[in-house]
């Protein structure tokens, strides 16, 4: 378990650095909260219940087994 989160903070951080060379500028840095986080956020049911979504939405969600 440790190594999992070893690995998974090794990753997010070369990921991170990853975008900040790659942005000329803080809006650029913005595109991946816009289009990967905050989608993850509402289909995962941190807002609401998962069982309020669409019947096509609700199957990525339930599909993933840690958000079950």
């Amino acid at each position: 378990m440790l190594t999992f989160l070893i690995l998974t903070a090794i990753t997010f951080s070369l990921l991170g650095f990853i975008i900040g060379l790659w942005a000329d500028s803080f809006e650029q840095l913005q595109v991946v909260p816009l289009m990967i986080v905050t989608p993850l956020t509402f289909l995962g049911g941190a807002f609401y219940s998962i069982s309020m979504l669409p019947p096509l939405c609700r199957r990525l969600p339930c599909s993933i087994r840690w958000s079950t």
